[in-house]
This record gives C-alpha cells, structure tokens and sequence, in this order.
C-alpha cells in the first residue's frame, strides 16, 4: 500500500504540469506520456478503493458471522421460556393439602423444571432480577404504577412476569409494577 502511495504521489506531480510548463526537473514531457500517467492514476485509485471495498465488505460480513453464531440459540430459548412459565405457575400449587397422587406429579414437574433451568443456565440464559431494584427501561416494561409512601420512587414493587438476559442480550424483559 506504501507503495501505491509513493507511486500515486508521483504520477500527481508529473500529471498536474501544465501546457505553460511544459518540463520537470529540467526533463520535457510528451503528452501522451502524460494522458498514459494520468490513466495509470485512475486505474491505481480505483485499485485502491475496489480493495477498501472489499476490506470493508469483508470485515462486516465476519461481524454478522460472529453475532449469528453468537445468538443461534435465541429464538429456540425464547420458545421455552412460555414453557418455563408455566412450569413455575404449576409448582406455585400449595402440595401440602393435595393427594397423595397429585404431589407425585408435582415432584415430577419440580424435576423436569430443575432441568429445564439447568439447560438454560449451561446455554448463558439468566434470570433478570427486577424486584426492589430501580426500574430500568432496557430490561424492564412497566405495566401498572403503584404509590407506596414506604419504597422510593421508581423502584419496582412486583415482578408480573420474569425477565431473561441471552449471554449479554435482554431476550425478554421482565413485566414489572413500579413505585410512582
């Protein structure tokens, strides 16, 4: 590339000699020598920049490449979470006062849920933590407003649904109540 330059720089100053100044350094110039210098400075600066193109070009596609691999997994996680969700609703039942049946499939679905959770943790799906911190927009969606003269203003007062972060991408914010 230093080169090019160097040659570029070259076929300049010998190519900007005008009609009235018909020499360099003492040395004439034949016009057609001059419209050969000033094709190769064309050719040259489109050389240059085909290559900046293709630099550029290059280097993008890569950054898709990497982001797309990065977050392959997000659309099959977002599918489980529903699925999470309904798990949690369905262990949320009090096992204390249910038959002897009805606990078996419970300690089944506390399982199934264990693992699923398990499997998400290994994938980098974590958790947002949301109640009784300040609201933040970027991972939080606020669906009601509440006063509670107790709690600063701004703070979230119940979480309504979880929220979940992808390695370091929020994939789903957490539906939240926030102090007025």
């Amino acid at each position: 590339l230093f080169k090019f330059n160097i040659l570029l720089l070259l076929i300049l100053s010998i190519s900007s000699c005008t009609a009235t100044d018909p020499s360099v350094d003492g040395y004439s110039i034949d016009p057609n020598v001059k419209i050969a210098l000033i094709v190769i400075c064309s050719l040259v600066c489109a050389v240059l920049l085909g290559y900046g193109i293709y630099y550029f070009f290059k280097r993008r596609k890569e950054e898709e490449t990497s982001y797309m691999l990065k977050y392959a997994n997000e659309d099959l996680i977002k599918e489980i979470l529903p699925i999470i969700d309904n798990f949690e609703r369905g262990i949320k039942l009090d096992d204390n006062d249910l038959s002897d049946e009805v606990s078996k499939f419970l300690s089944g679905f506390k399982m199934i849920y264990s693992n699923l959770i398990g499997v998400l943790n290994k994938n980098e799906v974590k958790e947002i933590v949301a109640y009784g911190v300040e609201f933040d927009p970027t991972i939080h969606q606020a669906v009601l407003m509440e006063h509670d003269e107790a709690k600063p203003s701004g703070v979230v007062l119940e979480v309504l649904q979880k929220g979940y972060m992808y390695k370091d991408k929020c994939i789903r914010p957490a539906m939240v109540k926030v102090n007025e």
